[in-house]
């Protein structure tokens, strides 16, 4: 073989995956074994050699009866001017050795070889539909689709449920601190109640207007919101003028609610409008 004189066609791994012009233009010959194995069908060499005949090209298919790959089917029907090279890599390294092929075609033919490939895939492509092969391939597209369409459906209805139950623990979080500060606004009581953004005292609820540093099983805001517009609750939004606690990262928060930030930090400094600024200095002077 003169490698000068031959055209690469083809490559891979083992055996031939990726097709180059002009064997690589004729799909349904390049497809034709691995359609056949998949679905379970054999594929009428005979026939195809009749079919040959016919059209004036009066090859001998005998001998390749079901070829179980491309590169056996195109051999066939190319032979003598097509041929195969096998390489070794991965030498003696465990697990790291095979075979890589190179399919060839010699120059000087391409017309007359063309001409077997077009007599070929024009072949294939009627018996595939004749013999219920396409049917087959277009039912089982259609099955992997349905599939593809229900697992993407299962998986939204899966988010939606755990978003559904995440929202039912969030809400059921802030109902819980809702009424907790709610009772104790209603409640006249000489120590203040503390807890995340709230201070109340004497029925006034003192709120800490900046995001919480710490991540919460629901949102403050939001209680904060629904306080807002609940009657005859009087709820002051309050500014963070000093604090020596900034964000704090989640790899640093021990616990949901911490202690000694917000209202309870020492030396926190928090401003309010001036019609609440007295009341505000006792409320934290009574949470001491």
């Amino acid at each position: 073989m003169t490698t000068a004189r031959m055209r690469l066609v083809g490559e891979g791994d083992d055996q031939i995956l990726s097709w180059n012009s002009p064997v690589g233009d004729y799909h349904n010959v390049i497809s034709i074994c691995d359609r056949c194995r998949e679905f379970g069908f054999s594929f009428p060499i005979l026939e195809l050699q009749g079919e040959l005949k016919d059209h004036g090209v009066p090859l001998k298919l005998t001998g390749v009866n079901t070829p179980d790959e491309a590169a056996a089917l195109v051999e066939a029907l190319l032979s003598p001017y097509f041929h195969i090279s096998n390489s070794a890599w991965g030498g003696e390294s465990p697990g790291r050795s095979g075979v890589f092929q190179r399919a060839y075609l010699e120059l000087g033919h391409t017309k007359h070889l063309r001409k077997i490939l077009q007599i070929a895939d024009d072949f294939i492509s009627s018996w595939s539909e004749d013999s219920g092969l396409d049917a087959a391939i277009k039912a089982a597209q259609a099955k992997r689709e349905f599939d593809k369409r229900e697992k993407e459906e299962t998986k939204v209805l899966a988010a939606s449920d755990f978003q559904q139950d995440q929202r039912f623990q969030e809400e059921a979080w802030e109902d819980q601190l809702f009424n907790q500060v709610l009772a104790a606004c209603l409640e006249m009581r000489v120590k203040a109640f503390c807890r995340f953004n709230f201070l109340v005292h004497n029925g006034v609820i003192f709120y800490l207007d900046r995001a919480w540093w710490h991540s919460t099983k629901g949102s403050v805001s939001n209680v904060a919101e629904r306080l807002e517009r609940t009657e005859s609750v009087n709820l002051v939004r309050c500014e963070v003028r000093k604090t020596r606690f900034g964000w704090i990262p989640h790899f640093g928060r021990t616990r949901e609610e911490e202690l000694f930030v917000g209202w309870r930090e020492t030396g926190i400094s928090v401003t309010s409008s001036p019609g609440w600024a007295e009341q505000l200095s006792n409320a934290m002077c009574a949470e001491k």
